[in-house]
This record gives C-alpha cells, sequence and structure tokens, in this order.
C-alpha cells in the first residue's frame, strides 16, 4: 500500500524526491510543482539529509573496522536522526573515534609549534647566506654549526623547544625529532620552491618579460650561469633571481639550448621576452651566433640590450690603453698601493699620517673601473702625505735598500706633474663615470633614460678639451712637492728633420704642455667619446621606439601619431593603433590633474594606472609601459648573484650539490620575497603527515616531484 500525504502519491514524484535527496543545496533543486513543493515542506529537513556527506575525512581514515565504533553514524552514513542527538552526540564524545580525533589534533598542533621554530631557523640562516652544518650534529656542543646552535639557543629562552629537544634530540637515526639535518635539507629544497613558484607565478601572470643572463665559475671550476628576468608587477619594476645552471660548452647554442631548457621547465614562455641583456662577450651578444641571435631567431620581439655598465667599463678601459702615457700612470697608481700593502709596517706609516676621515689606497681592479675611481679619489686626497711617507721611508735607515730604492723610485714619479695632471684629469673623468654606472644599476631605470646618460658623458667628456688650464692649475696645487714645470719643458721647438725627405721642410716635435695636451689628452678624449657614441648606438633602436613616452609633456600631435604608429608596427600583436587615442585622453586627464610630473615617468605613469585602476581604461597604455618596462639596462643583478654565490659555496662546503646550491641561492638572494613569504601550509603539512605516523622510507614527507621544476631534484608538496 503506497504511502500517501494529503492527495500526494509519493511513489509518483519518487523520481523528483530522489534529487532533491543527492542534492541538499535548494539552488541545485530541479523545478517542482506546488504539491511536491507541499510534500517537502511536510517530510522535513531531516528527510533531505545528504548521507554521502565527506563530514569527517580524519574519523574515516581511523575507524576501526573490527569495533561497534564503525556502526556510529557519525562515522559510516552521517547522522540524521535528530531527536536523538543529544544522545547520539554524547555516545560519540566518549567514542574511541573521537578520543583518536581529539589526540590526533593535540599531535598535529605540538608538531606545528615545533616545526614554526624550524622554520624560522633555516629562513634565519638562509636569508643571510650562512652556513648550516659542522663538524658535528649533537645538540649542546660547540661545533655543531648554526643550524643546530640556533634552535640550542632558542631553547635556552622557549620552554616548548626546550622539553622538545630533552624528549626527542641527539636520539641517532630511526628516531623522529624534526631538527635533523635530514628534515633542514627537506625544507630547504621546499622553502625555496615556495618562493621559486611565487616568482614564476607573477611572471606568468603578467606575461612580459625581459631575461638577463650572466655566468662565472664557481670554487670548483665548474661554470654557473645566473638567470634573472625583469618585469613590473603592480607598477614596480622587480628583477628575480631564478636559479644557477651549471655548463659546459661555451658557444652560443650551447648556452641558448641550456637557457630555453630552463624557461621551458620554469613554464615560462620565450615568445613574451621582449629584451635580452647581457655583457659584450661574443658568445653572449655575437649577432649571428652569440646567444642572443638563437633567441632572437625563436621571438624576433625579444631585442638585444647590452649592459650599459659593462659598455662604461670597457670605454674606460679602452681609452686607459690608448696611449703610454696613460697605461704608464695606472702602473704607478698600482704600484703604490702594492708598496704599502706589501708590508703592514708601511700601511701603518701612512695611516699614521693620514688624516682619519681619508680614504685609504685602493688596488685597481680588471673589471670595475669603480675600483680604478677609488684608487684615484685616494691618491687625490692624500697626494702630500703620500709623498712624504714615501720621502720619510726612502731616507730610513732601518729599511732595506731594496725598499728604501723603490720609495725613492715611487716618490721622483708623484714629484712630477704630469703624474699630479693625470691624476686631477682621471679624477674627473672616472668620478663621473662611476657615479653614473652606480645610477644605471638601479633597478627602475628605463633603457631611454640609460641611453640619455651616456649622451650626457659624451658632452661632458668633449668639454674637458677647454678644461686643460683648469685642470693644470689643480694639479699645482694638489701637493707642494709637485714640480710646477712639465718635464723636459722647452720654450722654444725643435725642428726634426726628416730621415725619408718627401719635398717637406720637417715637422716640429711637440715638447713639456703640449705634449701631454696634444699626444694624451687629446687622444684619451677622443678614444672616449668614439667609444661611447658607438656604445650608446646599440640603444638608439630602443631609445627611439620608447623615447616619447618620456616627452608626452611637451610632444606634438603629429609626432605623437608617428611614434605610436612606429611603436604599434613592431609590437602589432602586443599593440594596436587605439594607442593613440588612449595616449591623447591619459595626456587630458593628466593636465586635470595638474600634474605633469606624472607624463614624465614612466614608472609613475604605470603606477597610477595601477593604483587607479584604469587598466580597462587604457589597456596599451598599461601593456606599452610594462613592455618598455621589463627592458633591463644593465646585468647587475646577475652580478650580485654571483657574490651570494662565493659566500653560499665558499671553501668548505665547495662539494654541494646543484639542488642544494640552487635552493640556497634562491632564498638568500630573493630574502625580501623569503622574509614576507608564509611557509605555514608547509608547517601544517608536514605535521600533519607526522601526527598520522605516515613517514616514508627516506622520506619525511609526502610530496611529488615537480614535472616542469628547472630542477629534477626540488619537490612540490
Amino acid at each position: 500500500m503506497n504511502e500517501t500525504v494529503g492527495e500526494i502519491d509519493i511513489n509518483t514524484d519518487k523520481k523528483i524526491l530522489t534529487e532533491l535527496e543527492i542534492n541538499n543545496d535548494p539552488a541545485l533543486w530541479p523545478s517542482m510543482s506546488e504539491t511536491v513543493r507541499e510534500k517537502c515542506i511536510q517530510l522535513g529537513p531531516a528527510y533531505f539529509q545528504n548521507k554521502n556527506n565527506g563530514f569527517s575525512a580524519s574519523l574515516r581514515d581511523y575507524k576501526n573496522q573490527k569495533s561497534n565504533s564503525s556502526m556510529n553514524p557519525f562515522v559510516k552514513n552521517g547522522f540524521s536522526n535528530w531527536k536523538k542527538g543529544d544522545e547520539r552526540i554524547s555516545g560519540h564524545e566518549n567514542s574511541s573515534v573521537h578520543q583518536l580525533t581529539k589526540q590526533l589534533e593535540v599531535e598535529e598542533n605540538y608538531w606545528i609549534d615545533i616545526l614554526k621554530r624550524v622554520v624560522e631557523a633555516v629562513r634565519f640562516l638562509s636569508t643571510r647566506g650562512l652556513a648550516f652544518r659542522d663538524s658535528h650534529e649533537v645538540i649542546g656542543v660547540t661545533d655543531n654549526g648554526n643550524y643546530l646552535g640556533i634552535l640550542d639557543l632558542i631553547a635556552k629562552f622557549d620552554p616548548v623547544l626546550k622539553a622538545h629537544i630533552e624528549n626527542y634530540g641527539n636520539k641517532g637515526r630511526g628516531s623522529v625529532s624534526y631538527i635533523s639535518k635530514t628534515i633542514c635539507e627537506e625544507l630547504i629544497g621546499i622553502m625555496s620552491l615556495k618562493v621559486f613558484d611565487h616568482i614564476v607565478d607573477d611572471i606568468i601572470k603578467y606575461k612580459y618579460f625581459g631575461i638577463v643572463v650572466d655566468s662565472t665559475p664557481d670554487l670548483t671550476h665548474i661554470d654557473q650561469l645566473s638567470i634573472i628576468i625583469r618585469y613590473c608587477l603592480n607598477g614596480m619594476v622587480h628583477e628575480r633571481f631564478l636559479g644557477f645552471v651549471s655548463f659546459h660548452s661555451h658557444t652560443g647554442e650551447a648556452l641558448a639550448t641550456t637557457v630555453l631548457e630552463f624557461l621551458k621547465r620554469s613554464g615560462i614562455d620565450i615568445a613574451n621576452c621582449r629584451a635580452q641583456t647581457y655583457d659584450n662577450a661574443a658568445n653572449m651578444s655575437g649577432r649571428y651566433h652569440g646567444l642572443q641571435a638563437q633567441i632572437k631567431d625563436l621571438n624576433d620581439l625579444a631585442f638585444y640590450v647590452p649592459c650599459v655598465a659593462h659598455s662604461l667599463n670597457l670605454v674606460g678601459d679602452c681609452s686607459a690603453k690608448e696611449c703610454l702615457e696613460a697605461i704608464n700612470f695606472f702602473s704607478i697608481l698600482q704600484k703604490l698601493y702594492a708598496f704599502f700593502a706589501a708590508s703592514t709596517h708601511r700601511w701603518d706609516v701612512l695611516l699614521r699620517n693620514s688624516k682619519k676621515s681619508s680614504k685609504t689606497l685602493k688596488s685597481l681592479s680588471t673589471t670595475r673601473w669603480s675600483c680604478s675611481n677609488d684608487a684615484i679619489e685616494a691618491l687625490a686626497g692624500n697626494y702630500n702625505v703620500i709623498y712624504n711617507t714615501l720621502s720619510d721611508i726612502s731616507k730610513d735607515i732601518n729599511e732595506n735598500s731594496d725598499t728604501r730604492h723603490d720609495a725613492n723610485s715611487i716618490k721622483k714619479k708623484l714629484i712630477k706633474l704630469e703624474i699630479a695632471f693625470m691624476t686631477i684629469f682621471w679624477k674627473h673623468v672616472l668620478g663621473r663615470f662611476n657615479a653614473t654606472s652606480v645610477y644605471l644599476q638601479r633597478i627602475e631605470i628605463d633603457m631611454v633614460t640609460g641611453n640619455s646618460m651616456l649622451q650626457s658623458l659624451i658632452t661632458f667628456v668633449d668639454e674637458l678639451r677647454n678644461d686643460f688650464d683648469a685642470i693644470e692649475d689643480e694639479a699645482k696645487i694638489l701637493s707642494t712637492s709637485v714640480n710646477k714645470e712639465w718635464s723636459n719643458g722647452r720654450k722654444n721647438k725643435r725642428k726634426i728633420i726628416q730621415k725619408y725627405s718627401d719635398g717637406t721642410t720637417g715637422h716640429e716635435s711637440l715638447k713639456g704642455r703640449d705634449t701631454i695636451r696634444v699626444n694624451t689628452i687629446f687622444v684619451i678624449i677622443d678614444k672616449l667619446q668614439t667609444e661611447l657614441k658607438k656604445r650608446s648606438s646599440a640603444y638608439d633602436n630602443i631609445t627611439n621606439l620608447f623615447g616619447f613616452l618620456t616627452r608626452l609633456d611637451v610632444i606634438d600631435d603629429n609626432l605623437l601619431k608617428n611614434s605610436v604608429n612606429n611603436l604599434v608596427k613592431v609590437y602589432s600583436r602586443d599593440l594596436e593603433e587605439s594607442l593613440y587615442d588612449e595616449l591623447k585622453q591619459f595626456i587630458g586627464m593628466v593636465k586635470v590633474k595638474e600634474d605633469n610630473k606624472l607624463i614624465k615617468n614612466p614608472i609613475n605613469m604605470l603606477q597610477m594606472i595601477v593604483e587607479d585602476n584604469l587598466s580597462g581604461v587604457f589597456p596599451h597604455i598599461y601593456v606599452a609601459l610594462r613592455i618598455f618596462l621589463s627592458i633591463p639596462v644593465t646585468n647587475c643583478e646577475s652580478e650580485r648573484s654571483f657574490s651570494a654565490l662565493t659566500i653560499i659555496k665558499n671553501k668548505y662546503p665547495c662539494m654541494m650539490g646543484e639542488s642544494r646550491l640552487t635552493s640556497l641561492s634562491i632564498l638568500s638572494i630573493e630574502c625580501e620575497l623569503t622574509m614576507n613569504i608564509s611557509f605555514e601550509n608547509i608547517i601544517r603539512q608536514f605535521a600533519l603527515e607526522k601526527s598520522r605516523k605516515k613517514r616514508k622510507k627516506g622520506n619525511c614527507f609526502s610530496y611529488n616531484k615537480l614535472s616542469n621544476s628547472p630542477n629534477p631534484n626540488i619537490y612540490h608538496i
């Protein structure tokens, strides 16, 4: 006999009621008649309780099939008989399943507390590039390394960690403590991967990027390739380190294969690369077979931009080797440093004679002209002191004959007006070069600004021709010991008859002042200008394309239209001609705000678009600015990564593997991200695995290898 409610037969609407029973969300119910709706109300909510809800996964994991608790509705199928709610809930709270779950939560919270301290110890050491381990792995001894030492220090003030170490510390293999070197190494890998994934996610999200690559051999004589990505994020320019990759072949093709495989494994599409910056080495910058040419073949919009800072170094190096007098000057500068640095006694004598605020002598560098600037500034600031110190040493009978001879030899050179003049001349030149180089190394600098700085140096160097007299006067007062006349100077110029007569009457040989002016200073200035113009021409293409974005406050409509057309023609895949209309409106909006600084600085423009949420109003301006600002100006970030490489892979742990090297390098170089990123999910997953006792052999943590990770030994949770 069918059960009826009023005049409705339940079996008549069985199908609808079944569907309602499956979906306990009313929003997902099918359409129904009024009679069915009345039926649902009469049956009540208990009838439609979903019996298949995943209400407590942990209870199901731990239920005992042989016990009576397996019949508990809280464990088996869920609970729907609310009339017996108090009785069932009370019985459930006293059941073994519930007690086990409570114990599980206590265990999990305990390991969370311990792992928080371990993670912070790893974070502290890695961000500072400090070593983790030493010769012993025993808590309480002095040579157990920084990692165990920090945990031991924290335990002195933290009762939780102190109790844990007393209960689990120094138990040896087979005893789980979560403070062992195995856990430490796994945390390093997983934390670095989280930072790496954070960077890659940002790169993919904001699409356009520039790539910076440089290489150096480490202490084990393995070539390491440093890969940096430049991109715009929330109106700010970032240059992020992705990792070191070892390589063996130095050809452009091999380098391209290494870089492209790394990007592919990282999930970064080379098609979105809009610029590439390397040093001026042929295997990197070669236009036919270099790395830049290989990438340009795959992506014609990945324009190559030589490192501006490296170009300035090359300009200074070429100019310093252009004439014999310049070579001799820098040779004397290095000999001066070597003479004092070779003896602690002589160095101490120099320091005692110098002012406390003055700069000490510096050694020259074959790669960094900032060192040459520091050396020249130290000489110019202590010229008289250095001369007097050399004079005292040359007369000191307590010194050996070689020392006295060397001091007298250098002293005789410093007394010459030519050396004093070269000191002042190079002080002016390298002072401007160094200040410009330091300015261009800032991440927020764009390529148009970088090229304009090179042009300003060309103008500055050219004006030095007219400053010869002023430099000469400054050199004469550099020290009271400096000669006031040029060496071998003659007022009259002698004539030299040509050895092989060609019909001429002979030519005049310059002497003294005119010699250094014409044959030295003007030669150096000509070389500086030639090299600067040649190097700056490499940036003309980018400057011509994007330069108008820095002159929107003064540009006329015709020039703006032509500039937009040229830019859209090159970046036809990214931009449209509506960019012109957007710029017109954008300029008008800025004029209303009466803040012309916004349209003079591309970063300010991008920040305003992001902060005011105007990317939907000016989409193509937004894209154009991101492309422009993703073009690297220097590869200084890769150079800085080599400093971290030297610290991390020093002479003690020099045999560390590539996986650990990359992990520690990411955590150290991207220390700002490492400090700000939350590792709470890692900690909780570790604690959950420990409390459930599901440790796998050789692994304390259940995670799988990341298929697209650039490092095959880095893991994902």
